[in-house]
């Protein structure tokens, strides 16, 4: 249960981390990405797990529920830190005024 987590972490880490290199107006930093993609990483395979549901009769089971956890934690660590990211540099943005040249 605990290596799980931490694979899902990782996966998830790793997806909010290489989204905000190839698209920096969404980095929250490189602590930020890390933190943020780490946790949408574990929450996403957890509700990928509870709301898709594979028939574990079947021999395949095992590796659809690996696999569709890695992709769902990928895709959730990647989506959570563009957004909170997205939110964070616009607010940010904002409170710079029109006449601040801020790049982000």
């Amino acid at each position: 249960m605990f290596t799980n987590l931490v694979i899902h972490f990782v996966v998830g880490l790793i997806g909010g981390n290489a989204t905000c290199e190839s698209a920096p107006r969404f980095s929250l930093g490189p602590w930020g990405n890390t933190i943020v993609g780490g946790l949408g990483g574990i929450g996403g395979a957890q509700l990928f797990a509870m709301l898709v549901p594979i028939d574990m009769t079947l021999a395949s089971a095992d590796i659809q529920l690996m696999v569709g956890q890695l992709a769902a934690a990928g895709l959730c660590g990647t989506a959570l830190t563009c957004m909170l990211g997205y939110i964070r540099n616009t607010v940010w943005k904002h409170r710079q005024g029109p006449n601040h040249l801020h790049q982000i």
